[in-house]
């Protein structure tokens, strides 16, 4: 979840091949981005967003 400032609140890994320690590299690194909000007649509102990593 990306609440409406761009700030990420909930990550899951829905599938991973990663070791564990890796995973959670992962996970961190998006925890620690600033996203650009999703907008509704432009007003930036909570969104979700489903990105693929490969390692």
């Amino acid at each position: 979840m990306i609440d409406a400032r761009g700030k990420v609140h909930s990550i899951f890994a829905e599938k991973s091949t990663a070791d564990k320690a890796t995973e959670e590299e992962i996970i961190l690194q998006f925890y620690n981005s600033v996203y650009q909000p999703g907008e509704i007649n432009g007003r930036a509102v909570n969104s979700e967003m489903y990105i693929e990593v490969e390692t």
